[in-house]
């Protein structure tokens, strides 16, 4: 018996290409169809987030939203630079503040003691005005040797050291030393370009306390119409 031949038989097959193609289409599609399950809210939110440009839009076009903020930066960039260098130049013209202060207080100032020094002038013509004459035949004559005058005119002598006056009168007596040291006593102020009944006056004023002695001697007939008696000792000599 003739023994059987083994032969292998080859079946040609076609490969379809489609069934792939459409195998890679379903695993897409479901891919998809797994991410919309699990997010289900983020085509509504996409959609949202597509329908508010619209609204902004139309808002905007209905009405226009201006800020303040742009309005005055707008104005201020719309200043010219000369306007600028205008400004700079006149701060520069009229100086720190300060001293313009300092010089308005010093005007200021100089017109309040200008104004008060002729308010007090006009107050003194004033009280000349209303002073009454002195009528000098009503008045005593001047004693020399009057014992009123002994008091004041120890002290006299104590201040002149006992000396006697140098540049005195040939008939100097006891009166002139007591004018002459009243004279030169400082504590009751400048006797020069005024009389001694003035400058006794002024001193007693302003609460100087000058002699008695002294106004009785110039309130006497010699004492007001001598002038080696009325007038300083210094008068037209300085």
């Amino acid at each position: 018996m003739a023994p059987k031949s083994s032969k292998t038989t080859l079946r040609q097959s076609t490969l379809s290409f489609g069934a792939a193609k459409s195998s890679a289409a379903a695993s897409k599609a479901k891919k998809a169809s797994a991410s919309t399950s699990k997010d289900p809210g983020s085509s509504s939110t996409r959609s949202k987030r597509a329908e508010k440009p619209s609204k902004v839009d139309a808002d905007s076009s209905d009405e226009e939203v201006v800020d303040v903020d742009d309005i005055e930066y707008s104005k201020s960039e719309s200043e010219s630079p000369e306007s600028e260098i205008e400004d700079a130049e006149a701060q520069a013209q009229a100086g720190p503040p300060t001293e313009r202060t300092k010089g308005k207080t010093a005007a200021v100032k100089s017109e309040v003691s200008e104004d008060s020094a002729l308010q007090s002038l006009e107050q003194k013509a004033k009280a000349e005005e209303k002073k009454p004459a002195i009528d000098v035949a009503s008045r005593p004559h001047l004693n020399v040797k009057s014992t009123e005058y002994n008091d004041i005119s120890r002290d006299t002598k104590l201040k002149m050291g006992h000396s006697r006056t140098i540049h005195g009168l040939k008939d100097q007596n006891r009166v002139d030393d007591i004018l002459r040291i009243f004279d030169m006593d400082y504590e009751y102020g400048p006797c020069i370009g005024m009389t001694r009944l003035e400058r006794w006056e002024r001193a007693k004023a302003i609460g100087l306390n000058p002699p008695a002695e002294v106004y009785d001697i110039l309130m006497t007939q010699e004492g007001l119409t001598k002038l080696r008696y009325s007038e300083c000792v210094l008068a037209g000599q300085v």
